[in-house]
């Protein structure tokens, strides 16, 4: 079973390695989970596959300073080796990629230290490795699973039935919108959920 184990690994990274491209300059980093690189003379936003991070762009949610500060450790200067997801960019125009320094994941990284939580769209080839990041953090509360009031349980728009069920939620949370239940930041959780239950 080991050997199997072993041997599945190494398969993947001889396969992953063959698809690196790199190394890139890094120019700054933007948040926990995006990049700005240099690729071939232009400037580009690379955002991490497989991972979400606390905003601090629009809102500086919980944990967000702390994630773009960590990245920012891992990342002093050094180069990024990209490992290219299934899809190239994202609907921002961002690059989508798994980003490596010194040969770690950094996304990875980011969710063992439970500055991050598992996002998968697209591209699902490091889920369980990155489940198991995610939930090793949260059993031992580091990061933003850390000093949550009561038990944390993660909600999403299908917990809810209606949108005021949601929007009575999301204002007695914990500030910073952990669950994300307001995607687009107007302080209107779930809109899209029915006003009412049918």
């Amino acid at each position: 079973m080991l050997k199997t184990i072993s041997l599945t690994l190494t398969l993947m990274l001889t396969f992953a390695l063959a698809q690196m491209r790199g190394p890139f300059d890094i120019y700054r980093v933007t948040d926990g989970d995006t990049l700005r690189l240099e690729i071939d003379g232009k400037l580009e936003y690379l955002r991490f596959i497989g991972v979400d991070s606390p905003e601090t762009w629009r809102r500086i949610e919980p944990f967000g300073l702390e994630a773009t500060a960590f990245v920012r450790s891992l990342v002093a200067g050094k180069q990024v080796m990209l490992e290219p997801g299934l899809v190239e960019r994202d609907r921002f125009g961002r690059l989508l990629a798994y980003a490596f320094v010194d040969g770690r994941d950094v996304g990875l990284q980011l969710l063992q230290a439970g500055l991050a939580r598992v996002q998968i769209i697209d591209d699902a080839r490091y889920r369980a490795l990155y489940e198991a990041a995610e939930a090793g953090a949260r059993s031992v509360k580091k990061g933003m699973w850390h000093n949550l009031p009561g038990r944390f349980v993660d909600r999403n728009c299908n917990s809810f039935k209606t949108q005021g069920e949601a929007q009575a939620f999301f204002g007695g949370a914990r500030p910073g919108d952990v669950h994300r239940l307001d995607a687009d930041g107007d302080g209107v959780a779930c809109g899209r959920l029915p006003t009412r239950s049918r």
